[in-house]
């Protein structure tokens, strides 16, 4: 997302880690989406310049990295991903 608001610029590039289509109902899990999502900001000679970006990944190989982990809530997100 990038637009005015109140005469100043916002930018909401998305999620490295949680990425989603939108913001789910209080007590659902988002759909999650299979890249990371960030943006490249530069300002040089009084001009600022966004590049909004998507990387898409391997969700088996993320799984697989997950299940060998010991990482807190590991059950919740091999389930977010299924």
């Amino acid at each position: 997302m990038l637009r005015q608001y109140n005469g100043k610029l916002v930018i909401n590039p998305g999620s490295v880690g949680i990425p989603f289509v939108k913001t789910p109902p209080i007590g659902e899990s988002p759909s999650l989406l299979p890249w990371a999502e960030y943006a490249l900001l530069d300002y040089s000679r009084g001009s600022l310049s966004v590049n909004l970006r998507r990387i898409e990944y391997s969700i088996t190989k993320l799984l697989n990295a997950i299940k060998k982990s010991d990482m807190p809530l590991k059950e919740w997100w091999i389930e977010q991903y299924n």
